[in-house]
C-alpha cells in the first residue's frame, strides 16, 4: 500500500498552522508495529495517548474508538502506525483554551521490519543531557530536540543506539528506547519520574514481569550501575527486547540462558493481548 494520512479521519497531509501541536508542541503520539494487519500491544498504546493528553491539559475521551474509527480496518500488511493527538487549532496564546477541539493524525506506512541482532547490539554514551521536568516525565509528547540531538552524535551504523543521562548524570533510557540491566539475578531499570519516556514495551515487560514473580527494580542509577550489570537490554515498540551486547568497554552476556531472553520469549506470547 502506498502511505497514507489521515487527520481527524480524511486523508489529508494539511494540518492549521495554528494546531498547538505544530506551535506548541501541546500533543502526543506513539508508533504501534502492525504485523500481518494485526496491532500489536493496543492497550498499552491506546492507555498512553489517554494519560499523555490528560497530563498535558486537553484530555480525550474514549482515545481507543476514536482512533478505530479514524483507522477502519487495516490491511492483512506490516505496517507502521503512527498516532498523534493534539490540543487542536487555537490562539498564539499559551493558555490552552477552555474549549479545544483535538487534532487527530494518523500515519500509516509500509514498514520492512528487521529484527535486532541475537547476538546484541552495540551502545554508545550521549553527551547531550535530557531536562529533568517532573510535570513532563514519563510521557512520549512532541518536543523531541533533545533526542534528535543525541542521536545525531554517531553516523557509525555498526551502533545501534545511544544511552541518555539526565543533567545531573543519572541514566534515563536510549534515545528512542527503554533500557534494563540484569545484576546478581535482579532486574533495575530507571527511575522516570524526574525525567524520558515510559514507552509502552516497557509497560508491557513491567505487567509480564509481575505476572511471573519477577520484581523490577525502579532505580535512580549512573554510569557505573550499568557497567557493573551482568546483562544489559533495551525495549522499544518496534524492536520488542533488544539485547546489548557493548556499551563503552563492557561486555554483557546475551543469549540463551540469560535472562533477558526468557523476558524477550514471554512477551512475544502477550503483545496481541
Amino acid at each position: 500500500m502506498q502511505p497514507l494520512t489521515l487527520i481527524n479521519g480524511s486523508a489529508t497531509r494539511t494540518l492549521a498552522s495554528s494546531d498547538r501541536g505544530f506551535n506548541f508542541g501541546q500533543g502526543v503520539s506513539t508508533r504501534i508495529k502492525v504485523v500481518a494487519g494485526k496491532a500489536q500491544l493496543w492497550r498499552f498504546h491506546m492507555q498512553a495517548l489517554q494519560q499523555g493528553c490528560a497530563a498535558l491539559g486537553f484530555p480525550i475521551n474514549a482515545v481507543d474508538k476514536l482512533v478505530k474509527r479514524d483507522l477502519g480496518i487495516l490491511p492483512k500488511a506490516d505496517l507502521s502506525l503512527r498516532v498523534t493527538l493534539t490540543a487542536g487549532v487555537g490562539s498564539n496564546s499559551a493558555a490552552t483554551p477552555v474549549e479545544y477541539q483535538p487534532t487527530r493524525v494518523l500515519q500509516i506506512e509500509p514498514d520492512n521490519f528487521v529484527e535486532p541482532p541475537v547476538e546484541g547490539v552495540d551502545l554508545w554514551l550521549c553527551e547531550t543531557p535530557l531536562s529533568i521536568h517532573p510535570r513532563l516525565a514519563g510521557i512520549k509528547h512532541l518536543n523531541r530536540l533533545e533526542q534528535v540531538l543525541a542521536r545525531s552524535e554517531w553516523r557509525d551504523p555498526h551502533i545501534r543506539e545511544g544511552v541518555m543521562f539526565d543533567t545531573q548524570g543519572y541514566v534515563v533510557g536510549a534515545t528512542a528506547s527503554n533500557i534494563f540491566w540484569v545484576q546478581s539475578g535482579e532486574v533495575y531499570t530507571p527511575d522516570l519520574s524526574q525525567a524520558g519516556v515510559a514507552g509502552v514495551m516497557r509497560a508491557a515487560l513491567l505487567e509480564r514481569a509481575r505476572q511471573l514473580g519477577i520484581e523490577v527494580h525502579s532505580v535512580r542509577a549512573r554510569l557505573a550501575d550499568l557497567e557493573a550489570a551482568d546483562e544489559l537490554f533495551l525495549t522499544n515498540a518496534f524492536d520488542g527486547v533488544m539485547a546489548v551486547k557493548a556499551c563503552a568497554q563492557k561486555q554483557y552476556a546475551v543469549g540463551s540462558g540469560t535472562l533477558t531472553q526468557k523476558l524477550r520469549t514471554e512477551l512475544a506470547q502477550v503483545l496481541y493481548d
